[in-house]
């Protein structure tokens, strides 16, 4: 710059260099998922490993994120320059609604059969006495079972639902008062008694243990018995 008085004298000033920065290149975001399920979080990293202000108001390279929305970050570099990158849209994807219908009782020795009542269709059962969606009342044991029943979406969001399911010893013959029958005496290894108060029996089928039938017996009236030993 130069400077002239009233008198019309000048004076020049020492140059001052005015360097050009060139601001860094914007910052880069990556997601470790393309989305997420409600309940859960994506990782997002800014390609610079410091120098970084979020959205968010973090100053990570990673910050954890697990509510939709637009998020950027800005580098600023030694300089005092800076960019900001294009925003990454997280998207937070509902679970899927999964049920699973009531189970109805089985007996120890019955035979194994394919599990049902899961919706979604497509989805995986679990569980006492489960194997790839078959169960096994035996392998399960007396008792009562919770079975589960899990399904993923499209989306790979995965949702549960569970039932119980109850495996009774049907060798002991219970619960059959109800019904006016006798069986006795129970259990037994030669001669079975076998009654109705109320009609005439058609026929009794002995199971063994693994639910395979052994024998089926013709009954001739409301009082019967049964010769059980040769089994």
């Amino acid at each position: 710059v130069t400077y002239t008085d009233g008198n019309g004298c000048s004076a020049t000033s020492l140059p001052t260099v005015v360097t050009e920065i060139v601001p860094p290149a914007a910052p880069v975001i990556t997601s470790s998922a393309p989305g997420i399920c409600a309940g859960g979080s994506v990782d997002l990293t800014s390609s610079y490993v410091s120098g970084n202000d979020w959205s968010t108001s973090e100053t990570t390279q990673t910050i954890t994120v697990s509510v939709a929305g637009l998020y950027s970050v800005t580098y600023t570099d030694g300089n005092g320059c800076s960019s900001t990158s294009s925003p990454i849209d997280v998207i937070v994807n509902p679970l899927p609604t999964v049920t699973l219908s009531s189970f109805a009782d089985v007996c120890l020795q019955d035979a194994s059969f394919s599990l049902s009542g899961g919706l979604p269709a497509g989805g995986t059962y679990s569980g006492p006495g489960v194997t790839g969606g078959i169960f096994d009342p035996a392998s399960a044991g007396v008792g009562v079972h919770t079975l589960t029943y899990t399904y993923t979406d499209a989306n790979g969001c995965t949702n549960t639902a569970q039932a119980d399911i109850r495996v009774d010893d049907c060798t002991g013959i219970t619960n059959l008062s109800d019904a006016g029958l006798s069986v006795y005496p129970n259990p037994t290894t030669s001669i079975l008694n076998v009654s109705s108060n109320s009609e005439a029996l058609d026929y009794a089928v002995v199971y063994d243990g693994a639910g395979r039938i052994v024998t089926r017996i013709e009954l001739s009236n409301a009082n019967s018995i049964i010769n059980l030993s040769d089994y």
